[in-house]
């Protein structure tokens, strides 16, 4: 009898322990919805402009501007048929490697966008190993730097009724993605992008400021 008891006691051991292993592992990456935006941006590098052309204008950018050299890099402007919003690419080799929305607005709605780009660019970058760089240039043209999203967004939280500008970017081996808040001339501007830096041009070692630079060339 005790050992008939063993042998039960073992086998329901070896149940418990196989109905365990048998679960899911916990995934704890955020779902594509939440961070949209930027796998429709991503589905836009690594064509060609004219495949990208073709996509836009089914999401309604049709009115097409390009500026560069005319034979390794290229930025393109697509402005939206009805909506206060453009469509940056940069092209290299002739294949894109960034691609951005930039939007204006008023202030309120500006910041909502701003936050909500923010968020996705949060959980684009969930379970990745990356390298965050935040900056907040405030009214007196004084600019604070962070290393951590969570140090920018206390200090975003805090004073973003009184800055000018604020960016994050979040940048892997391989893309960047970054969320960006400025006012400029009394214009709000929200806008967000993501680069595969594998396509990207190789001189441009901090991605975030040639981002930053080819969303300021189109307010030139």
């Amino acid at each position: 009898m005790k050992k008939t008891k063993l042998i039960l006691l073992a086998l329901i051991g070896l149940f418990v322990f196989n109905s365990c292993e048998d679960k899911d592992p916990v995934d704890t990456k955020p779902s594509t919805e939440a961070y949209k935006t930027i796998v429709e941006l991503k589905s836009l590098t690594g064509i060609s402009v004219e495949q990208v052309i073709i996509k836009l204008a089914d999401m309604g950018y049709n009115n097409h501007q390009s500026f560069g050299d005319g034979e390794v890099s290229i930025i393109h402007f697509f402005a939206h048929d009805s909506l206060p919003s453009m469509c940056l690419l940069l092209e290299y080799n002739n294949l894109i490697c960034l691609s951005g929305y930039m939007g204006t607005n008023d202030k309120g709605v500006s910041l909502n966008h701003f936050e909500n780009y923010s968020n996705q660019c949060v959980a684009y970058m969930t379970g990745k190993t990356y390298e965050y760089e935040g900056e907040i240039e405030d009214m007196d043209n004084e600019s604070l730097f962070f290393t951590t999203h969570q140090d920018n967004q206390t200090y975003y939280m805090a004073n973003k009724l009184n800055i000018l500008s604020c960016i994050g970017s979040w940048e892997s081996t391989t893309e960047v993605v970054l969320a960006e808040y400025e006012e400029d001339d009394g214009e709000y501007y929200a806008n967000i992008a993501y680069t595969n830096t594998l396509l990207a041009p190789p001189e441009d070692s901090t991605k975030k400021s040639m981002i930053k630079e080819i969303f300021k060339s189109y307010k030139k």
